[in-house]
């Protein structure tokens, strides 16, 4: 039987010694493309014990999972994500998790959702890891309707207050992108902003990575693949308090 090894989780101990070449690297296991799928997120460890990790594909319907994984490396599938339908909607969720504090784990998928759109937008999920109870908070809708946005690529933060926030890559008004908010305690979600390109207001395009929490200046801090005023991309700052965008450079 041939097996191909497409990821491998592991542990680097460095055994209380500062250099690197006493460091020492111990494989756990090798995820294979089929029940779990590659993987090509970091791993969050919970407060659990546990490590817990996606992989953009493979699961019962080839559309992802969310697993989680323990020191001696016996890996436990706990998600199947299930595309435009059924219980665990989405496909590709390809970021790393976020732990809000409150007992859940957030995270995207690039595809899938709700909605006649053919693979789907993409959709922002939350996970329980006492109860395994998944809930599918968001599905995107592109252009036009309640949930703007697409093609979530950099996960989600929580600001000061708890609040999740997360960016689109594609999606908006403008087709430029977008930055959304959702309610950690209601699930309430809210589009926030729409990425306007190489001018306007909110110049930048494409924002691929995540959002970083600054707690001195109590902003995020972003970056866009691709507009600006020379449409090579940007570095923005949003304040949540008071709804300010602001392009750096």
């Amino acid at each position: 039987m041939k097996v191909v090894l497409v990821a491998v989780v592991f542990l680097l101990a460095q055994a209380g010694i500062p250099n690197a070449e006493a460091a020492s690297y111990e494989p756990l296991l090798a995820l294979q493309a089929g029940p779990t799928g590659p993987e090509n997120s970091g791993l969050l460890k919970y407060t659990d014990g546990f490590y817990y990790g996606v992989s953009k594909s493979g699961g019962s319907y080839g559309y992802g999972t969310l697993y989680r994984v323990n020191e001696l490396g016996e890996i436990t599938v706990l998600v199947h994500f299930s595309g435009n339908s059924g219980i665990a909607k989405g496909r590709r969720p390809q970021c790393g998790l976020l732990d809000d504090g409150n007992g859940h784990l957030w995270g995207t998928t690039v595809l899938g959702g709700v909605g006649n759109f053919g693979t789907g937008f993409g959709t922002v999920f939350r996970f329980n890891p006492v109860t395994w109870d998944f809930t599918s908070v968001a599905s995107f809708t592109g252009t036009t309707g309640f949930a703007k946005g697409s093609l979530p690529q950099g996960g989600v933060q929580k600001d000061a207050n708890g609040q999740i926030w997360g960016t689109t890559s594609a999606g908006g008004s403008g087709g430029n992108g977008t930055i959304f908010k959702i309610g950690a305690s209601n699930l309430v979600f809210s589009h926030v902003l729409d990425f306007s390109g190489n001018d306007g207001s909110s110049r930048g395009k494409a924002p691929f990575g995540e959002l970083k929490w600054d707690e001195n200046s109590q902003r995020f801090l972003g970056s866009t693949a691709e507009g600006g005023f020379n449409g090579l991309g940007t570095v923005f700052a949003f304040n949540p308090a008071a709804n300010q965008f602001t392009t750096l450079a």
